[in-house]
């Protein structure tokens, strides 16, 4: 049985823009907002990745410290939350029935490993067939496209 109070948030793990070889991955206010409007409300939130490990910060949401958004400061002063985005857990080593929502933070780093990453797909159609809530905003939304319902037909 799904806790009611467990939110899992899926980052991307990729860092690069494509053979470009500029910087990036996930837009921090995308993750650190929602983070602590769920964590305040008493909600338990994982982080995952696609591959695990440490999650890379797109470098172009985060600002020179005291001029980032108060979430962002707030995530950088907090151990805590630090310890989780540097040790994600693997996308393929979650299950959807632990949660009772996933969310998927924007960044233009998930426009390379979400769309067709197998395991993601499997979290969210999973998720949505067991009337869990998905969520996302803005380049999350590229994770949608890698989920097939158990008919095949695209979530």
């Amino acid at each position: 049985m799904a806790s009611k109070t467990k939110v899992l948030f899926v980052v991307t793990s990729n860092d690069s823009l494509g053979e470009t070889g500029k910087p990036t991955g996930f837009h921090f206010e995308e993750l650190s907002t929602p983070y602590y409007l769920l964590r305040d409300a008493g909600y338990e939130v994982e982080i995952a990745s696609i591959r695990g490990g440490k999650a890379p910060i797109d470098p172009g949401s985060q600002k020179a410290r005291g001029e980032n958004a108060p979430s962002v400061e707030r995530f950088l002063d907090n151990d805590d939350a630090q310890t989780r985005l540097a040790s994600t857990k693997p996308v393929s080593e979650v299950a959807a029935s632990e949660y009772a929502a996933v969310y998927l933070p924007g960044g233009h780093g998930t426009m390379w490993d979400f769309p067709e990453n197998e395991a993601l797909g499997r979290l969210l159609a999973e998720s949505f067939e067991s009337d869990r809530i998905l969520a996302s905003i803005c380049h999350g939304a590229a994770g949608l496209l890698a989920a097939r319902l158990s008919d095949g037909s695209p979530l």
